[in-house]
């Protein structure tokens, strides 16, 4: 009985904690959507275009979102800014020495910052340019795979239709050979029907004339 005692508390214990945890993780879950959601609108609502047009006509090539400690969630959220700021490149990077303020600097302080970017870099447009050929070059080949698996099923079919008709052609000529010796054969069986009726005249003609001998 004691034993069973402890069985049972065993797994109490294992269901009641698995249940819990799922049940926390769910919530935990909820809780950092929420989170998303709130950050996300957040920042795209806090988007001035004008900031963006004033940092370009200063001359420079990106225009700082959001700054501060390190977040997950904006990491996790990259995917959806990014979509969302589209053709604009989007950074979440630590902000390094020479972008730090001088408090920032004595603090020790990791920030954090999200920013765009409209840089064109060189390399980037090779690298779209040759992707775009590996693509057109993929293109072709894929064509020229399927008008490659048209032609085959076409000779295929081809190959097919003069089997079909050499088949007939071949059920003809047998047709016609079976006629033909058929005709062979009635022909041999008129012959001897026809011989066997001469000679039947030969010897009745006989008999009559020996009949007539006899008579006279």
């Amino acid at each position: 009985m004691e034993k069973n005692k402890f069985n049972n508390l065993f797994d109490y214990c294992v269901k009641t904690s698995d249940s819990k945890i799922i049940q926390l993780v769910n919530i935990q879950n909820r809780r950092n959507n929420l989170q998303k959601k709130k950050l996300y609108n957040n920042i795209i609502s806090n988007i001035n275009t004008n900031y963006i047009k004033c940092a370009a006509s200063e001359g420079k090539k990106y225009y700082i979102i959001k700054e501060g400690h390190y977040n997950k969630l904006i990491e996790d959220l990259l995917p959806n800014l990014k979509k969302y700021f589209n053709p604009f490149k989007v950074f979440y990077l630590k902000k390094n020495i020479y972008d730090k303020t001088f408090m920032q600097t004595l603090s020790d302080e990791n920030t954090y910052i999200l920013y765009i970017s409209w840089k064109i870099i060189k390399e980037e447009n090779e690298i779209n340019k040759i992707e775009k050929q590996e693509n057109e070059i993929n293109e072709i080949n894929e064509i020229e795979k399927k008008e490659n698996e048209i032609n085959e099923i076409n000779e295929i079919n081809e190959i097919n239709e003069i089997n079909e008709i050499e088949k007939k052609e071949n059920e003809i000529s047998e047709i016609n050979e079976t006629e033909k010796q058929e005709n062979e054969i009635n022909k041999i069986e008129k012959q001897y029907n026809d011989n066997d009726k001469l000679e039947k005249l030969s010897e009745d003609y006989v008999v009559d004339f020996e009949i007539q001998e006899l008579s006279d």
